[in-house]
């Protein structure tokens, strides 16, 4: 199929940076919507081929990166940098032609919402040439249909990934394992009507050359925007060889300064490790001193809390494993999001039997199973 080329020209200015491209199945009226927010008014242009979208901003830097769409219309993304651009691909389901499969327009800043790029992928679609945002094409009805019910959104964030593999030990790679569980806890999400987006569906991470661990964890939390209802980060824990055989069970945190030099350690870790980490949970820790004073911030708290409180003790009783309870610390991946935010350290890997417990897909299947009734009993009361 010849390929086509339309140049949308929309007003230029200096992009200091895009964002990660935000996906939404919409089933009822058979389109997927990928949204890309930026600090200003960009220009961009889009070719079509056969059955990929390719989309280039100019101009702009981005934290590169991919993932699978998991729509019915969207089959994976890309997004790099080339050259001075940004340079999206969008890999469907279906053909794309001149005339169908797809919109492309800006919508402006509203509130605190930046300007934002959006391509809506659906086989019946037909092409928008303009800025502006177009009406949705819907299916003809009968009679009129009482609205849909707006989906609640959890972001789920599995930790590491790609050349991070996290905490290793003789039974588990935690990067593995971490995917392994958010996969279920998503499975059983969808199934009770909740929309997913994960932070990752594959093994990579969204570091780039010139920027490892914090772009890596920039991008994960950045997708905790405020249009979503919680942020759920798992990770695996870890202790030196000397202490592997005492260290066992299961503890949920919520942002803010740690109590002790053991969950100090355990932050600095997850933050990266090595001096990264230490500089980054010393920003952290500033930071959290600065939130105490912060209102918003600490009803976000609140609700982290809440969250943690109901994932912990759902997670105990599906597995019976120890309960390290609800803690605090400096974890960057949780300080920024402004929605309810916790990070969940399902066992440790290092442990003689929880490490073959992680390593089995029974035990990540309890594991999925508490979490995500943490999450649902949540939503349900909120």
């Amino acid at each position: 199929m010849a390929s086509l080329l339309l140049l949308f020209s929309v007003g230029v200015a200096q992009l200091n940076g895009v964002g990660t491209p935000r996906i939404a199945a919409h089933p009822e009226n058979k389109f997927t919507r990928v949204v890309i927010d930026a600090p200003t008014k960009p220009k961009f242009s889009v070719q079509v081929r056969g059955k990929i979208l390719e989309m280039r901003i100019s101009p702009a830097r981005v934290v590169a990166g991919s993932g699978g769409g998991d729509t019915a219309e969207l089959v994976s993304w890309q997004l790099e940098n080339t050259g001075s651009d940004a340079l999206l691909t969008l890999r469907t389901t279906f053909d794309l032609a001149s005339n169908r499969g797809w919109k492309a327009f800006i919508i402006d800043p509203t509130g605190d919402q930046p300007n934002r790029i959006v391509v809506d992928l659906g086989s019946s679609l037909g092409v928008v040439t303009t800025g502006s945002k177009p009406s949705v094409v819907k299916p003809a009805a009968s009679k009129p249909k009482a609205p849909n019910k707006p989906k609640l959104t959890v972001v789920l964030d599995p930790g590491h990934g790609g050349i991070d593999p996290g905490m290793s030990s003789a039974f588990v790679v935690e990067k593995s394992v971490t995917l392994s569980i958010a996969l279920k806890v998503r499975a059983i999400l969808q199934s009770n009507n909740v929309q997913v987006v994960m932070t990752r569906s594959g093994d990579y991470a969204w570091q780039g050359k010139n920027c490892a661990k914090r772009c890596d964890l920039d991008a994960r939390a950045n997708m905790g925007s405020s249009d979503r209802n919680a942020f759920v980060s798992i990770h695996v824990n870890a202790v030196p060889p000397a202490s592997a055989a005492r260290a066992q069970g299961i503890a949920t945190y919520v942002f803010g300064q740690s109590p002790d030099a053991e969950t100090l350690a355990q932050a600095e870790r997850e933050n990266g490790g090595g001096s990264t980490g230490k500089a980054l949970t010393r920003q952290a820790r500033n930071l959290a001193q600065d939130l105490i004073n912060d209102q918003l911030a600490q009803l976000n708290v609140k609700f982290s809390r809440r969250l943690a409180g109901l994932i912990q003790t759902a997670t105990i009783n599906t597995t019976g494993a120890y309960n390290r309870s609800v803690k605090q610390a400096e974890f960057w991946v949780i300080m920024k999001p402004r929605i309810p935010s916790i990070l969940i350290e399902v066992g440790f890997g290092s442990h003689p039997s929880e490490g073959k417990n992680l390593a089995s897909d029974w035990y990540r299947q309890k594991l999925a199973l508490g979490i995500a009734r943490g999450i649902l009993g949540f939503l349900n009361a909120n």
